[in-house]
């Protein structure tokens, strides 16, 4: 298999990386390469399936699709993405998108366009969460697949080192860590909720991670309020063994976040501590209400699963313990490489 990539970071670790683990656990080699990449037109020949990544339209790649099928038409092409990233009828729907210059902004919605003409170029769409499959059939009228994320032996060895400690000594912490700079909106959501939770108990601390702009409404609670920078994945996975409870706020009645999957469960959960998410179809899908997390909409309801998380280190420990069991006994390299298979 050949993964054609456009993107670094953690979505290229989550969607191509922990897949070419997962492939090679059920007897699959792969390639990957970038899109720009001059040597992607022959290994793109010799290749049994081609797997493109987030990546805009160029005259290259559309010249290698077009060569591959031309000549190798039983090769298929899959088009692959984690975000809802390829409709340009959503602009000015997309809460995240707020915090960002015009400028930005443009660029942002310049490179939907450029996936959306790589995607109309595939045989089959495969994307993390059903909500997004779903999307992605509706506007392009492409079969679809569903791959979810999942964990790979790294995020296992890791996180088997930080349970093998306690957590760190202090007072209750609650944790909220944006991966990107663009969930603002998200937590303005849960924001009166956690400070609600705050001064009803006096030790309890924020933690937030990476960046976010929060309002005055925090300025109360501020002298609890520790802010952490982006950060990688491994100290990532340290931090979120020293919280508490993990927060996984989403604006509701978007189309955008509801094709958005549960990373942030995911992580928290390979580490054993809970998280209390809304209630999107892929949390829906990934969290059972009361035994791998908990799911809540309203303030009171943030304010309630919360609380009872703080007060019941028992509840922490039993919701923690499930959400790392139900993560490798589903998502484990072993079980996904069947899954990805037989989606190829």
């Amino acid at each position: 298999v050949l993964f054609v990539v456009g993107i670094n970071g953690a979505p290229l670790r989550y969607r191509v990386h922990l897949a070419v683990e997962a492939l090679a656990a059920d007897g699959v080699a792969a390639e990957v390469r970038h899109y720009r990449d001059a040597s992607i037109a022959d290994l793109a020949m010799r290749a049994d399936a081609v797997v493109v990544y987030r990546v805009p339209a160029t005259t290259e790649v559309d010249a290698v699709v077009r060569r591959l099928k031309a000549e190798r038409p039983h090769v298929p092409v899959v088009f692959d993405v984690d975000d809802l990233i390829f409709d340009p009828t959503l602009r000015g729907s997309v809460p995240g998108l707020r915090s960002l210059t015009p400028e930005a902004e443009e660029l942002w919605w310049r490179g939907v366009a450029r996936y959306r003409t790589t995607m109309e170029m595939a045989d089959l769409f495969v994307g993390s969460t059903a909500p997004l499959c779903a999307e992605a059939a509706r506007v392009t009228g492409l079969p679809t697949r569903q791959f979810r994320n999942g964990v790979g032996r790294a995020v296992i060895t890791v996180s088997d080192r930080h349970l093998a400690r306690p957590r760190r000594r202090g007072p209750l912490r609650i944790g909220y860590f944006s991966g990107t700079t663009t969930h603002d909106a998200d937590w303005a959501m849960v924001e009166p909720a956690i400070v609600q939770v705050m001064q009803e108990r006096p030790d309890v601390q924020l933690w937030l991670g990476g960046t976010l702009r929060t309002t005055a409404a925090l300025d109360p609670v501020r002298r609890r309020v520790r802010r952490l920078p982006m950060m990688p994945w491994q100290s990532l996975l340290r931090t979120l063994r020293d919280v508490d409870v993990n927060l996984a706020p989403l604006v509701e009645g978007s189309v955008f976040n509801e094709a958005k999957s549960a990373i942030k469960w995911l992580e928290a959960a390979m580490v054993q501590t809970p998280t209390v998410a809304s209630p999107t179809q892929p949390f829906v899908e990934a969290v059972e209400h009361g035994r791998t997390g908990y799911l809540a909409s309203t303030t009171e309801e943030w304010v309630d699963a919360v609380g009872r998380l703080l007060d019941d280190e028992l509840e922490r420990v039993r919701i923690g313990t499930q959400a790392r069991r139900e993560a490798l006994l589903t998502l484990s390299p072993h079980v996904q490489g069947r899954v990805y298979r037989q989606i190829l």
